[in-house]
This record gives structure tokens, sequence and C-alpha cells, in this order.
């Protein structure tokens, strides 16, 4: 589309940058957001330490849906 090849034309302008960041760059192995204050999903906090107990159990939840599903992607989870 004419959006995605504006962003990579211009891709090197430090106005564009950020854009292709998020539109083209390798996603981190985990993601968590709190979608209230920010909607876009902008702030990861998968690594915020205030976060941890939420995300251990939202892991918990995964994996145990994951096993009731017999979801092949489990045997190539982190969360075994």
């Amino acid at each position: 589309g004419l959006t995605k090849a504006w962003i990579l034309q211009n891709r090197h302008d430090s106005d564009t940058s950020a854009c292709f960041e998020r539109a083209f760059a390798k996603r981190p192995a985990e993601e968590l957001y709190d979608v209230i204050p920010d909607p876009d999903q902008l702030c990861n906090l998968a690594d915020d330490s205030a976060y941890a107990e939420d995300k251990a159990k939202l892991i918990r939840q995964l994996t145990q849906y994951l096993r009731t599903t017999q979801d092949p992607r489990l045997g190539k989870s982190p969360w075994k």
C-alpha cells in the first residue's frame, strides 16, 4: 500500500524512524500492555517488575489453555 511504501522510503528521516520501527521491527518475545492508559499499546511492560505477577498469571492461563486444547505451539513455548 501507499503508506507502507512511504514509510519504507522515508525510514531514515527522524520524523519517520519511530513509525518504521513500530511497523517493521522484529517484535519482542513477550509483550504486555496496560490498555487503559496506553490504548495504542506503545509502552511494553513485559520487563517491568511492577507487572511481574500479572505477567506470571497470564502465562499460567495461556499455558493451561494451550495444554487443554493440545495446541502444537506449546512444544515451542518457553513457558512449558
